[in-house]
């Protein structure tokens, strides 16, 4: 596991999560991106509000990979192979999934 120095994220090598949860930060900033309040991202995920502090200053701090995780979600739901992902690699991670 690689651990990026923002306190209270932790990141396994592809995606960055809340510690102690199976919650993505990119989840959080979609929903941020869609116009949901703080304070309903807080009530949905029954977060801290350091818990979410944590997860924005990662954002702030890691927008690319933030980004990143978004594009290929969507990529994903359409089934397409995100932009610079190698076929062997999104193969692989299809059949991880699926």
């Amino acid at each position: 596991m690689t651990i990026h120095p923002t306190p209270g994220v932790y990141h396994d090598g592809t995606r960055a999560y809340l510690d102690g949860r199976r919650l993505a930060v990119w989840v959080l900033h979609g929903f941020r991106l869609a116009g949901e309040s703080d304070a309903a991202i807080i009530a949905a995920y029954d977060l801290t509000d350091e818990e979410l502090a944590a997860a924005w200053r990662y954002v702030a701090a890691n927008p690319e990979d933030i980004r990143r995780a978004l594009v290929e979600n969507d990529t994903r739901r359409r089934g397409e192979r995100p932009p610079g992902l190698p076929r062997s690699e999104w193969w692989a991670r299809r059949r991880r999934v699926g």
